[in-house]
């Protein structure tokens, strides 16, 4: 029993970026990342599932079924506040009720940082991590 981290995502330092509005700026995917029956899944900023996460505007993960392509959830947060010119981090996220479709399965996660409202772009570290 216990934390199984996977570092998903890697802090982007608050950058200006004129005309970037409405791209995606990072992403990164894993593969076989096995959420095991019964696995609590938890989003934060770092190991253990500890650590605020924020993007400068948006983040989404979606996590696939290796074995069944059509078997696929995605979650989404925007950080931005309508597009307020604040960013509010946000605490670790409990999102096992979000992928209990994917309970028991081995899973390819892919994050994305997409900067919605334009002006700068940045997001912190982001980690999957499971309980067991």
């Amino acid at each position: 029993m216990g934390w199984k981290n996977y570092q998903i995502a890697t802090a982007q330092e608050s950058t200006p970026v004129p005309g970037d509005k409405g791209k995606i700026f990072y992403d990164a995917t894993l593969h076989y990342v096995s959420i095991p029956e019964g696995a609590t899944i938890v989003m934060s900023g770092g190991p253990s599932g500890e650590g605020e996460t924020s993007v400068d505007d948006v983040v989404t993960l979606t996590l696939t079924d290796q074995n069944d392509k059509t078997n696929t959830a995605t979650y989404t947060h925007d950080y931005s506040n309508g597009c307020s010119g604040v960013v509010t981090p946000m605490q670790p996220q409990d999102l096992t009720s979000q992928f209990s479709a994917l309970s028991g399965k081995t899973v390819k996660a892919t994050i994305e940082f997409y900067d919605k409202c334009g002006g700068y772009q940045s997001g912190s570290n982001f980690y999957i991590c499971i309980y067991t």
